[in-house]
């Protein structure tokens, strides 16, 4: 192990890299993890690996099979539809608070992520996209002043991001009039439009909605997930 790089030997080091991994499907789900290998890829001891993959199997990020093997959790429709049901409302609850609190400066942030994911959308541009969308939804916490909210938000997005990525990768046309990516700009932009109004009502169902409408194609990108392992696995 190199010397010059003693941060590596941390075990806040390999936790990120490895939950980075997890969260941007580098590591797929049900991925079993070989603590020999994973220490050589990350150039760290077992010690600080081995606290990394107990954090993240707290996260349950990490699933701990009977034989005592670890793996990356997998993806279900079921675990989908409980991170995006219970997402819409509290993203419903921090969308109406916004509306409540919202200042001049704060829509003018706001619209310029709308134009961004906008422009993103016509040159197909994912990362940007997701990255936009992303800016806007953390726009909206920090205007909510529900601390609340946020926290818990910040806990189950980690676990939502898997989901995102799942879209990305399972469609073969990521920016289409169909996909949630590009229904994403129609439903930042009705939301914005209800919190320009100070419309909360209006800006809180628009929310749920978006979060709901996000659900169903990440369901439909699991089961296409799904499809694809077992035609890999039969050829």
């Amino acid at each position: 192990m190199s010397s010059t790089q003693p941060r590596r030997m941390s075990k806040d080091y390999a936790y990120y890299e490895l939950k980075n991994k997890i969260l941007n499907g580098v590591i797929p789900p049900d991925h079993d993890l070989v603590e020999g290998k994973l220490a050589e890829e990350l150039d760290i001891s077992k010690t600080p690996l081995r606290e990394a993959l107990q954090k993240l199997e707290v996260e349950e990020l990490v699933i701990r099979q009977p034989n005592g093997r670890l793996k990356t959790a997998s993806i279900t429709v079921q675990e989908a539809e409980e991170l995006f049901l219970v997402r819409s409302y509290l993203e419903g609850i921090i969308a109406s608070k916004a509306t409540q609190h919202a200042t001049e400066e704060d829509i003018e942030i706001l619209s310029s992520y709308c134009h961004r994911i906008r422009q993103a959308i016509k040159y197909k541009d994912v990362e940007e996209v997701l990255y936009y969308g992303e800016k806007f939804h953390n726009q909206l916490y920090v205007m909510s002043r529900n601390r609340t909210a946020v926290k818990i938000l910040n806990q189950l997005n980690a676990h939502v991001t898997r989901y995102r990525r799942l879209i990305t990768m399972s469609n073969d046309e990521i920016i289409d009039e169909n996909t949630e990516l590009n229904g994403g700009i129609e439903g930042h932009t009705v939301i914005l439009e209800h919190i320009i109004n100070g419309e909360q009502l209006k800006a809180e169902n628009a929310m749920r909605i978006h979060i709901k409408s996000s659900m169903s194609t990440a369901i439909e990108s699991i089961k296409k997930y799904e499809q694809n392992l077992i035609a890999e696995l039969k050829s």
